[in-house]
Order: C-alpha cells, then sequence, then structure tokens
C-alpha cells in the first residue's frame, strides 16, 4: 500500500449491484478499490497487505460474525470498519468493533462515498496520534525523572526510572489490582488521600508537593512530585514528575540540626550567665537534649557534697518509680556514676544486654540506646548527663561533640549556681538572724517566740520540717524531751507533744553532743526516724541556756542529703537567740503567772470575806425566819384539816404557798454561804448531767422562747471525761441557772453551747451563749449575792448559789465574756479518782416513809410557838406527845416516860441555850441506845453527818416543816425501832 493513497476493501454479496458501488467508489482520487468474493478473502487480503477502509455487507453469509470481528481485533494495524446493512437485517452486535453502518437503499452511493471519505481521514488521523504516542513513549522511558501516569483507578503508563526508584515492574504497577498506597509510607497517606477528595471536587490544588515514599523493599524515600491534569487514552488522567530528594533532605536535617545544636548551645550559654537559678539552666539542658538530640528521655545528676555519690537532680520522660531507682547512684558504678567518676562518655546500643548498666530495674524500662557524657567546669567533674532512646541508634562524632559541649556549659552553670547560692545563703543567714534578733525582741509569749523562729529557719534553709522541743522532767524525775512546735512544708502549726525519754532518737543525740550535729538517711540508727518524719537529712541544735541545755532545734531535708552542714552555719547562732528569748519569754510568763494568781487570790478572798460575813449574817436571820415562818406553815396546815369550807381553803392555800415560798428564798440564802455538803457524793456522769439539765430548761429555751418570738437553740458538745465525785442533783442546778441566764442573755434569740471536756487532767463543763455579754463592772460582780441585772426578775441568788455549789465541790468557776460577744461560763471539777479524798460529809435526805398512828413522841424545844405546832400537828396525826422546853427537863421526862410507858422517839432542836440539841441527843443515846432521835433545826442543811452519827442523830426535820414531813419522819422513826428489835410501847 502506497503511502499516497488509501486502500479500501470491498466484499458484498453479488446481488446488491456491485458494479454500481464499485463505480461510486473508484472514483475517488486518492483510493485504490479492492473487490473481494467473502470475508475470507477479507481477513487473508489483510494479514497480507492491510487496508485503511474495509466496506462489508450485513450480514455476513460465508463467516460467523464473531470469528470475523475477532481476527479484524487481532490484526496489528485495523482498519476502519463500515457494514452496508440489509433493510430487514438484525443490527451487528454493539462491540463488534464497527465504525460506522449504512443501511443499503437506493441512492445510497453518494452518502457511501462521503462516509468513505470521513472514515479515511479518521484514520489518518489515528495514525499520526498513535505516532505521537509512540514519540511521547519513548520520550518518558528515556528520561531520567520518574513520571506516570494515573487514571481514574490505576496506573495507565509508568517509565523505567519510576520502575527504578520504587522498585516494582510497569507491569506490577499498571495491573488493575495493584493499590497506589503501597508507594505512599503511612505517615504521609493522610496527605495524599486529603489531596485526591480535594481534587474530587474540583478545588484547585499546588502542583508541586513533597512527600514521603515507599519502595518495593520497605525503605522510605522522600520525593517531590510535579502533577499536570491530561487526557489519556480518553480518560482523565494525571501526569506526574517524582524526583528522589532523599539526598537533599538528609543534606538539610544535617544543616538544620547543626544550626539548632548550635542555638542550643547559644542558649545554654546565655541562660548560664543570666539566671543563677541551677534548676533553670538544668530544666532548659533537659528539654535541649530531648528535642534537638532525639532522645525519648534525658536527665541530670550530680555529685553530692562529701559523698561518693551522684544524686538525680532532674529528669523527663520516665516515670517516678524508674526516676526513684536511679536516684543516687555510686560514683564509678553504672553509666551515671562511670562518667562521673572518669569523665568519659559512655555508649550503650543495648541497654537490656550491656554490662555497665548497674541499676537492673533499667532492663525493663523499654530504652534501647544510650549515652552518658560527663559534667565539667574545667578539670573537674560534677557529674553526669545521660540521653535514653526506645530504639536502636549509633550515636556520630558530632552528636556526642555536642553532647560534650553541653556538658561543659551544664559544668559553668553548676559551678556559677554553686557559688552565688553559697553567696545568696550567707546573706539570707545574715538577714534572717538579724530578722530573727529583732523579731524575738519584740516579742514576750513563749509560743510567738517559737513560731517567729521557726518560720524564719525554714523560710533561710528551705527546709521540709522544723521542729522545736524543750526538756522537762516528769514526776518521777526522768528528764524527757517534748516537742512544743511542729511543721511540715505547706501545713499548718502543730503543738503535738510528743515525748522520748532520755538518749532515744535525733533529738537527744544533739542534746548528749551539747553543739549542732547531722544526721542522714545513710545513718542506719537514724534511717527509721528520718522515715518517720518523711525526711533524708536533718540538722539539730541544741538550745544552751546558761551552759545548760534546755531544748534543741531541728530541721529536716526531703531530698537535699548534704545540706545539713550548710545548715549547721546557721542553726547554732539562732538557738543561741531562741534559749534567750525563751529565758525571756520565761521569766514574763512567770511574773505574769504570780500577778494573775496574786490577783486571783486577792478576789477569792474578797469573794470568800464577802460571803463569810453574808453567810453568818444570814444564817441567823435565817434560823429566825425559820421559826416564824415554821410557825405560819404549821397552824396553816392544821387549819386546812379542820375548815374544810372552799373559801377558807383557797386563804390558807395562799398563806401556805407564800410560806412555803418565804422557806425556800431562806434556804437559798443559806446555800450561798455553805461550805459543807447537801448529800452524799458519789461518781457522777457529767455528759448524763448536762443532758439531763438540757431536758429539764426546755420549757424556757424552747417552748416560752418561742411563745416570746424568739428562736433559741440549745446545742451540747459531750466528749468521754472522767467521772467526778459530787452531787448530781447540785450540779444539775448549777447548770439549770447557767443555761436560764443565758437565755435571758439573749432577748433576740441565740444559740446555747453546753460542752464538756479535759483541760490539764480536770473534767470541765461549759455552757456559751451568743448573747448580750457582760461589761468588766458587771462581770466583778457576777458571783455577788443579791447582785443582778434583771431587775425585779431576779433575787440575784443563783450564781451565788452556784458559786458555793462548786465551791463544796472543790471546783473552779471561770467567766469569759465581752460585751456584744456573749459569755461562757466553764466550770472544771476533779475527777472521781482525786475527789475521793475531798468527799465532803452530808446529811440523810429527810425520810419519806408511809405514815403511821399512837407514836409516843418526846419533844424538846424552846420556841413555844414551834413546840406547840409540833406537838398539835402530831397530835392531829394520831400520836402521843409529851413537851419539855429545855434540854435538861426533856431529859428528865424521858426518864420518866422510859420508866413508864417509854417513849418511840425524840425530837430536839439544834439551837437552844444552855444544853444544844447536839448535847440532848448524845444523852438520848447513852441512856437508851437505839431510840431514834430526830434533830429540828433551822441552820438549813450545813449538818455534819459524822458529827450527827456520834451524838445518835438519826434524822433531820429542817424548819419550816410540812405537816406530811413531820407525819412521815415519824413512820420512819417507828421503823428504825422495828428494824433494830425496840418493840412499840402500848399507849
Amino acid at each position: 500500500m502506497s503511502s499516497a493513497r488509501s486502500r479500501i476493501l470491498l466484499s458484498v454479496p453479488a446481488s446488491w449491484d456491485v458494479a454500481r458501488l464499485h463505480g461510486a467508489l473508484a472514483s475517488h482520487p486518492d483510493a485504490d478499490l479492492v473487490t473481494l468474493p467473502d470475508a475470507a478473502a477479507v481477513l487473508k487480503d489483510l494479514q497480507a497487505q492491510g487496508a485503511d477502509v474495509v466496506i462489508m455487507g450485513w450480514p455476513i453469509p460465508d463467516m460467523d460474525p464473531a470469528r470475523f470481528f475477532s481476527a479484524l481485533s487481532a490484526l496489528p494495524r485495523r482498519p476502519e470498519l463500515l457494514t452496508l446493512d440489509a433493510p430487514d437485517a438484525p443490527a451487528p452486535p454493539p462491540d463488534a468493533g464497527i465504525h460506522a453502518s449504512l443501511t443499503r437503499l437506493p441512492g445510497v452511493e453518494k452518502p457511501l462515498v462521503r462516509l468513505v471519505e470521513s472514515l479515511l481521514e479518521a484514520g489518518r488521523l489515528r495514525s499520526r496520534l498513535e505516532q505521537s504516542e509512540r514519540q511521547y513513549t519513548d520520550l518518558l522511558q528515556n528520561t531520567r525523572d520518574a513520571i506516570y501516569i494515573l487514571g481514574p483507578t490505576r496506573f495507565t503508563l509508568v517509565n523505567r526510572a519510576f520502575e527504578e526508584l520504587l522498585g516494582y515492574s510497569g507491569e506490577e504497577i499498571c495491573h488493575p489490582s495493584f493499590d497506589y498506597q503501597r508507594l505512599i509510607a503511612p505517615e504521609s497517606r493522610p496527605m495524599i488521600l486529603e489531596r485526591a477528595r480535594l481534587a474530587a471536587r474540583g478545588e484547585p490544588l499546588p502542583p508541586r508537593y513533597e512527600f514521603l515514599a515507599l519502595n518495593k523493599a520497605g525503605q522510605r524515600l522522600d520525593v517531590s512530585v510535579s502533577v499536570s491534569y491530561i487526557v489519556y487514552s480518553g480518560d482523565p488522567s494525571s501526569l506526574g514528575v517524582l524526583q528522589d530528594i532523599t539526598a537533599r533532605k538528609q543534606y538539610e536535617k544535617a544543616l538544620l540540626r547543626r544550626n539548632r545544636e548550635l542555638a542550643v548551645l547559644n542558649d545554654l550559654a546565655a541562660t548560664v550567665s543570666r539566671a543563677p537559678d541551677l534548676t533553670t539552666v538544668l530544666e532548659m539542658a533537659v528539654e535541649r537534649l530531648i528535642a534537638v538530640m532525639g532522645f525519648n528521655a534525658a536527665g541530670i545528676s550530680l555529685k553530692e557534697n562529701g559523698r561518693d555519690v551522684v544524686r538525680a537532680h532532674l529528669f523527663r520522660g520516665i516515670k517516678a518509680e524508674q526516676a526513684a531507682a536511679i536516684q543516687e547512684i555510686p560514683l564509678g558504678l553504672g553509666l551515671l556514676g562511670a562518667a562521673a567518676k572518669t569523665g568519659d562518655v559512655q555508649v550503650v546500643r543495648d541497654l537490656s544486654t550491656d554490662p555497665r548498666v548497674a541499676v537492673k530495674e533499667v532492663h525493663k524500662w523499654g530504652f534501647k540506646a544510650a549515652v552518658c557524657v560527663p559534667i565539667q567546669a574545667k578539670d573537674r567533674v560534677l557529674g553526669s548527663a545521660i540521653g535514653l532512646c526506645v530504639d536502636e541508634r549509633d550515636f556520630a562524632p558530632e552528636e556526642v561533640s555536642l553532647l560534650l559541649s553541653i556538658g561543659h556549659q551544664l559544668g559553668t552553670a553548676v559551678e556559677r549556681a554553686a557559688l552565688y547560692d553559697r553567696q545568696e545563703a550567707a546573706m539570707r543567714r545574715l538577714l534572717a538572724l538579724d530578722e530573727v534578733a529583732r523579731a524575738l525582741a519584740s516579742t514576750l509569749d513563749r509560743q510567738e517566740v517559737f513560731r517567729v523562729a521557726a518560720t524564719q529557719v525554714q523560710h533561710v534553709l528551705n527546709a521540709d520540717t522544723v521542729e522545736i522541743s524543750l526538756l522537762r522532767t516528769d514526776p518521777e524525775g526522768a528528764r524527757q524531751l517534748e516537742v512544743v512546735l511542729q511543721r511540715r512544708r505547706g501545713g499548718a502549726w502543730e503543738e503535738p507533744g510528743t515525748l522520748t525519754g532520755e538518749g532515744e532518737g535525733l533529738r537527744w543525740r544533739a542534746l548528749s553532743a551539747g553543739k549542732p550535729v547531722v544526721l542522714e538517711a545513710h545513718d542506719a540508727s537514724a534511717e527509721s526516724e528520718l522515715g518517720a518524719l518523711g525526711v533524708r537529712c536533718v540538722a539539730a541544735a541544741p538550745l544552751l541556756l546558761d551552759g545548760k541545755a534546755i531544748g534543741a532545734l531541728m530541721v529536716g531535708f526531703a531530698s537535699d542529703i548534704g545540706r545539713g552542714e550548710a545548715a549547721l552555719e546557721f542553726l547554732g547562732p539562732v538557738s543561741a537567740h531562741l534559749a534567750l528569748a525563751i529565758k525571756n519569754a520565761r521569766m514574763f510568763s512567770s511574773m505574769e503567772d504570780a500577778y494573775r494568781e496574786l490577783k486571783e487570790a486577792k478576789d477569792q478572798l474578797v469573794l470568800q470575806e464577802k460571803l463569810s460575813a453574808l453567810g453568818e449574817m444570814s444564817a441567823g436571820v435565817a434560823h429566825d425566819f425559820n421559826n416564824v415562818l415554821g410557825a405560819i406553815l404549821g397552824r396553816t396546815q392544821l387549819l386546812k384539816t379542820f375548815l374544810p369550807d372552799p373559801t377558807h381553803l383557797r386563804s390558807l392555800e395562799v398563806i401556805e404557798r407564800a410560806a412555803l415560798d418565804g422557806a425556800a428564798t431562806v434556804r437559798r440564802i443559806q446555800e450561798f454561804s455553805r461550805v459543807g455538803g447537801s448529800g452524799d457524793f458519789q461518781a457522777v456522769d457529767l455528759s448524763q448531767v448536762v443532758n439531763q439539765a438540757v431536758e429539764m430548761t426546755q420549757a424556757r429555751w424552747q417552748v416560752r422562747a418561742r411563745a416570746e418570738g424568739v428562736e433559741i437553740r440549745v446545742n451540747t458538745a459531750l466528749t468521754e471525761v472522767p467521772s467526778v465525785m459530787g452531787n448530781a442533783q447540785e450540779l444539775r442546778e448549777v447548770l439549770t441557772n447557767l443555761i436560764h441566764n443565758a437565755c435571758d442573755a439573749m432577748p433576740q434569740g441565740g444559740a446555747i453551747t453546753v460542752a464538756t471536756g479535759v483541760e490539764g487532767g480536770r473534767p470541765f463543763v461549759s455552757v456559751q451563749d451568743t448573747g448580750t455579754g457582760m461589761p468588766p463592772e458587771v462581770k466583778a460582780r457576777v458571783f455577788d449575792p443579791f447582785f443582778t441585772t434583771k431587775g425585779v426578775k431576779g433575787t440575784g441568788l443563783g450564781l451565788s448559789v452556784s458559786y458555793g455549789i462548786v465551791q463544796r465541790h472543790h471546783g473552779e468557776f471561770e467567766v469569759v465574756t465581752e460585751l456584744g460577744q456573749g459569755t461562757t461560763f466553764i466550770i472544771r471539777l476533779p475527777s472521781s479518782a482525786a475527789a475521793e479524798t475531798l468527799q465532803p460529809s452530808v446529811p440523810p435526805v429527810v425520810a419519806t416513809a408511809a405514815s403511821a398512828t399512837g407514836a409516843r413522841v418526846l419533844v424538846v424545844e424552846d420556841e413555844e410557838s414551834i413546840r406547840d405546832i409540833l406537838a398539835d400537828m402530831l397530835r392531829t396525826a394520831e400520836h402521843h406527845v409529851v413537851t419539855a422546853h429545855d434540854g435538861p427537863s426533856g431529859l428528865q421526862q424521858l426518864d420518866e416516860l422510859m420508866a413508864g410507858a417509854g417513849v418511840d422517839v425524840v425530837f430536839t432542836d439544834l439551837g437552844m441555850p444552855g444544853m444544844s440539841g447536839w448535847e440532848v441527843a448524845s444523852a438520848v443515846h447513852q441512856r437508851y441506845p437505839g431510840l431514834p432521835v430526830g434533830l429540828i433545826t433551822g441552820w438549813g442543811a450545813s449538818l455534819d453527818v459524822d458529827k450527827m452519827k456520834s451524838h445518835g442523830v438519826d434524822l433531820v426535820i429542817p424548819k419550816p416543816f410540812r405537816f406530811e414531813q413531820l407525819t412521815s419522819v415519824v413512820a420512819e422513826a417507828m421503823e428504825l425501832s422495828r428494824q433494830r428489835g425496840r418493840k412499840p410501847q402500848p399507849p
């Protein structure tokens, strides 16, 4: 086939007027027309010579169409295929590769010629395109850049440079099953996928980018890509040009690393020159080591002063328990100890097997490689710095050189910081010592002296604990140290009162040495005590006063072993100032105590004298009043038995109530000056007494208060306290009176707190209110009889009586009050064990036995009115009564009666002229043992039990007496006679 002319093959059935078709096609000036009889001839001709256009009749009569189309597709150069279809022929298959079709109809010749010309032109264009593609492919294959064409779903072309760069063949890469992400390192895949997503959305993208590629061997390559978007083989595709920039990246990394190394050294040098604070320098150095050197962990250990160890100062990237394992390393042992001792660099490729690793726990930390360099200042090694990596690593000489340079910089920093620390510490000590001296001179309060000194010591020495203890002697004469003040870093002041016997523990070592001492955790004898204090090192100095030890000052450090020696330089002068301040405080305290005791003794003496004088006067007045009230009360009660008229009874009840109220007032007058007990003392539970008093006063602080429109709350704060020896009824009366007073002191309402506790080994009970409080002039007279601030509502005897009760219990009364701030009454009582020797003698309680009749009674009473009313009341109760006006006549009548009908009981007045009631009772007891004797008294209940027993007194009838009380006493006397074997005499 000529290159200038086109070759056309025509094969149609003979019935189709082949001549006309041939004539129409033969007229084309640039075409050679060949007519062939059948499809087989067409295929044979095409295989031999080829053609530009093949015109076939459809359907093909002499060959299977599929076979014909398949043979056409297998030709090296496939012609353009045109079919002439019979009008009623079925359509050819869509994948037959037919380029054009015409239906054979009249006049088809002209369209056929035009269609053939179009196919010829298309063939020529396709030929040129194929030639261009071959040239383009040759260009791609021969270029040194790796080039690819990526279609919608797969690679469609890669050149040899691409295959060599990534290690895959073109067939592997362009295969439909090949995943292009296999060529991308995992860390770059998200970026590539994001570009693909943006491209799919039609968003503009930078044509050039870099990513990390992955070759077939799994090696990472830094590559640069330039992308163009083209149409290839009819599909939209991406044309990419890859360049291997790994060497350039490595150079850039090396340059960047060197720049960073220089920056690290410059930063470190600048920090060393500017910041004297060593911690700041070390922190910056460790951070730079991790960032610049790519370590996973790094740290710095420094030599301890005076010890052959290196101690961890700062580590990053390891856990707390791991840091604790390398906290302290002996010099020369392990990587840190070897570098610090020899000054040599230690490089380890595998920490799990290297014999230089001394701490076995390091094998389990997950680190692989390590490098350790010395920290040096001039020719002195001050410590070591270490870097740890989780992967195996070879450290380049330039990296080791950088680490050595950093070690020298750190050495300079450590030396400068140590010098600065010594200068600053000396200045701080001088300033603090001056501050301590001035502060101690400004106060005479002992605890404040302790706090001032301890605060300054802890601040100056940056101590974790500070403690002051004083020497004391126990009751057996043994010496002890008592911790009077203690504080841990960040905590509150404590006064624990811990006691240690002589020679026991750290505090006594300072006292025994007589000079400041240092104890550290490596001292086995001190290790347990240091652990209990939460420290590893202590410095202690004795407090010496006039050459004698009076205590110890001690400070502790949790981690800085070695600082104890420096602390001693400060503790010595401070302890001297502190001892002098303690001496001054003690002298001032002694003076204050003496003055306070003198004032308290004076106030107590004045109050006692006042009460004694008033008591003596009131006792006489009370006796006379009791006689008068006895006559009034007795006659009134007798009249009540004889006058049944209700009107008369109401009047008599008014007189009786007035007499009883008067009797109660007289008893209260007697109470406040009484020093003896009023009942048998026994062990009393203070908490129970408090609860009972609160319950008994509920009507006052709750019901009545609410009725008055105020709210009063009563709270109890009861702790377990020892029992006290006393009278529960009297103590309850004291608390009841105090709670009532507290309610009166809170007209607008408030809170009352009743508390129990132990202070100085003595139980106490307190009543605190939130009321108006008292001014000093009121507080000074609060226990005075008849003094009251309640106007007509008060008698002024409540607190006086309470004071007398507390005095009889050998207790103390304290009042703490301030105007507008409320009042607290505190009652301190001896415990039951301490009070046994102080138990007062108390009279028996008046009998309450059932009444009886027919008793023979002798009444000895000098007051006629009392004698008569007694006789009348006893006779009304159907008893037989004989009276006598004095003691001698009474005894005479007793002898006469005992010689005859006999006597069941003798009642004698206590205070009679000539012969007292005591003498009468003694005479009766001597003459007629077992005969019950009752003592009639208007002196109140201040009778001694022992005295009553020694005089033979069995019963007491206090004036004024009530009818039922008198009959009950007679019944009790008759019961005593029965118990003693005395038979009643017939009347």
